[in-house]
């Protein structure tokens, strides 16, 4: 569950998005690259809106797919709509601190 994933000290990727979506399954090797890079310091996660319609109102998701970061208190830090290049979805990690 997010719930118990947010604030418990790591930072939480999240990914909002469908598993017929295009965009979404383009997504899958950048999230894979950022697990094998940043290793324990970081969890990342998909969520598929259609298996879990509460948890995505409740972040206010209006398009797939949506990446959210936060960081270890469970803050949000970043967000983005649709796909993230990995350079530049390194760097936006980088500058909120996590490299």
């Amino acid at each position: 569950q997010l719930t118990a994933a947010l604030g418990a000290g790591t930072w939480l990727i999240v990914e909002f998005g469908g598993e017929h979506c295009i965009p979404c399954k383009a997504m899958q090797p950048v999230l894979q690259e950022l697990r094998d890079t940043l290793g324990d310091r970081v969890v990342v996660r998909n969520f598929w809106i259609q298996e879990n319609p509460d948890v995505a109102r409740a972040h206010k998701i209006m398009v797939m797919p949506t990446q959210i970061v936060f960081d270890p208190k469970g803050t949000e830090v970043l967000r983005h709509q649709g796909v993230y290049p990995l350079a530049e979805f390194r760097a936006a990690l980088a500058g909120k601190g996590l490299s």
